[in-house]
């Protein structure tokens, strides 16, 4: 059974439980943002690429109007909610609407994240922002995955391959793969950058003493 949604294409992949600052100035978009507060509707998030928009997105409801200006302008704090499957995109209105399919998740079979995969979302934080990520509570999201992912600067792609992703488990070992491919060139950028600085010869050795 299919459901009518507006749809927001953006380049941005929302997972459910993200929270997602929006600034609103087109007026097709203001519009439907003012019909889902005054609605209290969710709306679709869904990646725009330049071949068109995916089919697989996540809904999300106005949390918070941060700030409304006298041009008619919204700041907006949206929230991820659940995942969707575009069936078709309908044109009738200023602003796009689909007909959608929602996701269904399986129940998760381990609630705590691996060590192994801590450790990993742990040491790439660190290196990338020189300090720990902040506390995350298995019980207090939809997807530790998904929490994880939204800490750091993952590719647009390989974020929408783990909205896509079909399970708990499958999210995690994807992006445990993707930690442990990441984390020694992370290291090996770093390493090259200290070298270079600090002697300014690059990989060639300590300069005169």
């Amino acid at each position: 059974m299919t459901e009518r949604i507006p749809l927001f294409p953006l380049e941005v992949v929302l997972f459910p439980g993200a929270t997602l600052p929006l600034h609103i100035f087109e007026p097709r978009y203001k519009e439907m943002i003012r019909l889902c507060l005054g609605e209290e509707r969710e709306f679709g998030v869904v990646l725009q690429r330049p071949q068109g928009i995916v089919a697989t997105g996540c809904t999300a409801l106005v949390a918070e109007l941060l700030k409304e200006y006298e041009d008619g302008r919204l700041d907006i704090l949206a929230l991820g909610q659940r995942r969707f499957h575009v069936a078709q995109v309908i044109e009738e209105k200023s602003y796009y609407e689909a007909d959608i399919t929602f996701l269904d998740e399986p129940a998760p079979q381990e609630r705590p994240a691996p060590p192994a995969l801590v450790a990993d979302y742990e040491r790439i934080h660190d290196l990338l922002f020189h300090q720990p990520p902040p506390p995350l509570d298995a019980d207090e999201v939809p997807s530790v995955a998904w929490a994880m992912a939204g800490e750091l600067p993952l590719s647009l792609d390989f974020q929408q391959a783990l909205l896509e992703a079909h399970g708990e488990e499958l999210r995690r070992e994807l992006l445990h793969r993707r930690l442990a491919e990441w984390i020694p060139q992370v290291a090996h950028q770093k390493r090259v950058k200290r070298v270079a600085g600090g002697n300014g010869h690059g990989l060639r050795g300590k300069g005169p003493s």
